[in-house]
């Protein structure tokens, strides 16, 4: 049977090649900031639910209206059908779902509108205008 050593670890001559933190104190660290991550997240989230039930409330609801003022009465807009003679309105020229699209034309004549286009807004003259009506008109002859 072998005889205990009553040597501590600190007077052991062989002990002092191992360093003293070794794997203990690190697994205290570890143990220690995953308890300090575990509160900070528990935390957070409570402060998360907190501001979530104080969005949801939202703004108060008005006060109840008085019985003695008059009930509002609903405006009704009379719509007036169009006259037989007049003619219909042009359509809109965009509709969602629908591509804008250019007359026909050729590269030459892209370059010329787009040079007049360039000299327009150097001078100002375009403050108002879009580039794909102006393209429109000039493309098809109009400018």
């Amino acid at each position: 049977m072998r005889q205990r050593m009553s040597r501590t670890r600190s007077q052991d001559p062989r002990c002092d090649a191992i360093p003293r933190s070794g794997w203990r104190a690190g697994f205290l660290a570890l143990a220690f900031g995953f308890a300090v991550e575990t509160l900070y997240l528990a935390q957070a989230s409570a402060q998360d639910s907190t501001q979530a039930e104080a969005s949801d409330a939202g703004a108060p609801m008005p006060p109840v209206r008085p019985s003695t003022l008059p009930k509002p009465v609903p405006q009704v807009v009379p719509v007036t059908p169009p006259e037989p003679g007049s003619a219909p309105n042009d359509p809109p020229p965009w509709t969602p779902g629908k591509l804008l699209q250019l007359p026909p034309y050729t590269r030459a004549r892209m370059h010329e509108c787009a040079l007049e286009w360039q000299k327009m807004k150097a001078e100002g003259e375009a403050t108002e205008k879009i580039w794909f009506n102006f393209a429109q008109s000039c493309l098809s002859g109009r400018s």
